[in-house]
């Protein structure tokens, strides 16, 4: 069972098909984009600060407007309480960039404390690897881009486009944008640092 956290950034109905059982929250604004594409909601939770009206039949967590976390790291943590091991953010890229950068580094914080847990938009899926960590790109991507998200990472690319060897990236120069998997085979694998993967389609 997945848990989808549909947030108020820019929004489209998701290629792919939610399943019956799978948890539905809608932070704050998002819920308009719920009730626009008919998505059922099991749970609001936010301040709603973008919101005229709240009078809504559907489980519900007011938060203070003031407060350190965001309504997407609030509602993160309600889905782990409630026992959920995989985690999608939808509606959570695009509009304000400051809310996207919060977003990848609240990526970061559940990646480093072992949950799964990715961001999505119809054309790209952003996660979080860290040392370690192995990944196969099952798909012909358009785009594949690594960054390192710690001051320097230790990688190595095979199967793509351009391939890398136990190279370090640093946080400062972007030379891991836009490479592309020329077959289903490609590989990454991180030996130390924190990785931010993007794979993007081309719609």
């Amino acid at each position: 069972m997945k848990c989808y956290i549909i947030g108020a950034g820019e929004f489209t109905y998701p290629n792919f098909s939610f399943e019956k059982n799978d948890f539905i929250i809608a932070v704050d604004g998002g819920y308009i984009y719920a009730k626009e594409y008919n998505l059922p909601v099991n749970l609001l939770i936010g301040d709603f600060d973008s919101m005229e009206d709240t009078n809504i039949d559907v489980e519900k967590i007011v938060l203070p407007k003031e407060k350190n976390e965001t309504d997407t790291y609030v509602a993160i943590c309600e889905a782990i309480k409630r026992g959920y091991k995989e985690i999608i953010l939808l509606g959570c890229m695009g509009k304000r960039l400051e809310h996207t950068i919060a977003n990848i580094q609240i990526l970061v914080n559940f990646t480093l404390k072992g949950i799964n847990i990715k961001m999505m938009d119809n054309n790209s899926t952003v996660f979080i690897l860290t040392e370690n960590n192995e990944y196969y790109f099952d798909e012909v991507y358009s785009y594949i881009s690594v960054f390192s998200y710690s001051p320097s990472s230790t990688i190595s690319i095979k199967g793509l486009k351009y391939n890398l060897e136990k190279y370090t990236l640093n946080n400062s120069f972007p030379l891991g944008i836009d490479n592309e998997a020329l077959s289903k085979k490609g590989y990454l694998k991180i030996y130390n640092g924190i990785v931010l993967v993007i794979t993007s389609i081309n719609n």
